[in-house]
């Protein structure tokens, strides 16, 4: 869990002003203090179910309303007690949450860390995956995996399998470009089994990078314009991959090696079981932000993975006149 310190007040309330937040400011300065913003690994929307559900379990009158289109304010009052929170979106899979505290109605201390408490492992609590002893949300993993494909196709008698991802709604498909050189009767196989035609429209044998295109209309896809580019050394990353033929399958990894020049291609080097099929899977931070695309694996282990990174995606999407 990451906890960001919030501006200086001076600061704060001139960017509000700028960005013309003049609600939020003017419930800002009726609150005498407010507890750190902390950054939880789930969505506005069902940060505020939960906080809701946990504080109306505890005989607390909830209500909410949007304070700015990514901001929530929630109200509890029991008795004396009075709490108000605010949910702020941070990514498409990831919100801050502040608690403001007034004087005159106090907050129990205990019942505020028991709070706190829920949401850590709320966040959590839903996967471990035995290898590295890492957890992440249930949530973000089942929005992330309905956006990832299983790629099929032959050079005369030799299949192929890879992986790949959506991103965008009209079926556009990010994956790697070996192996496509001579492919033939390229089939893409959703999360829920459906198995469509594909179409190579681009492929970037120096970035190793391609475009292939499904028919029809698709809701998840990744926002991949939301991307980190920079990454932290011994960070925990996440693969969603279709080695198995499963699309969505998840493996967990931890970044190994700074960005370094690989045959003329920047690649981050990361443990990370790496099977074969995973090239073209998409990897995450744990906050469900794109941080780059598994290119394959060191020869002669099956642990020893390297990613294309963000920025060399976003070249080759500019290159494809692709917005």
């Amino acid at each position: 869990m990451r906890i960001f310190k919030m501006p200086k007040l001076k600061y704060w309330v001139a960017s509000i002003i700028k960005s013309g937040s003049l609600m939020l400011l003017l419930l800002c300065l009726t609150l005498s203090r407010a507890e750190e913003a902390k950054l939880f690994p789930f969505p506005l929307v069902e940060a505020e179910k939960a906080i809701s559900d946990w504080l109306r379990n505890r005989g607390f009158q909830v209500s909410s309303s949007p304070a700015e289109s990514s901001l929530i304010q929630i109200k509890a009052i029991k008795n004396k007690e009075k709490w108000e929170v605010f949910c702020q979106s941070y990514s498409p899979l990831a919100s801050l949450i502040k608690v403001q505290l007034e004087k005159a109605h106090p907050v129990d201390q205990k019942d505020l860390q028991e709070f706190w408490l829920f949401l850590e492992n709320y966040g959590r609590g839903a996967y471990t995956d035995s290898r590295k002893q890492t957890t992440y949300p249930q949530s973000i993993f089942s929005i992330l995996s309905a956006a990832v494909v299983c790629i099929e196709g032959h050079t005369g008698e030799v299949p192929l399998q890879f992986s790949g991802f959506l991103i965008n709604e009209k079926g556009t498909i990010i994956s790697t470009a070996h192996d496509l050189e001579k492919i033939k009767g390229l089939k893409i196989i959703l999360k829920n089994k459906n198995e469509l035609p594909g179409s190579l429209i681009r492929k970037d044998g120096q970035r190793d990078l391609s475009l292939i295109k499904v028919n029809g209309q698709f809701k998840n896809y990744i926002l991949w314009q939301e991307g980190r580019k920079t990454l932290l050394l011994g960070e925990k990353v996440y693969m969603l991959s279709c080695a198995n033929r499963d699309a969505g399958e998840f493996i967990a990894g931890v970044v190994e090696e700074a960005l370094q020049q690989k045959n003329k291609l920047p690649l981050w080097r990361v443990d990370m079981e790496t099977l074969p099929g995973s090239s073209g899977s998409p990897v995450f931070d744990r906050y469900g932000n794109l941080i780059g695309i598994v290119k394959g694996r060191l020869k002669g282990t099956d642990h020893v993975g390297f990613l294309i990174p963000l920025t060399t995606l976003y070249e080759f999407l500019k290159e494809s006149s692709f917005k």
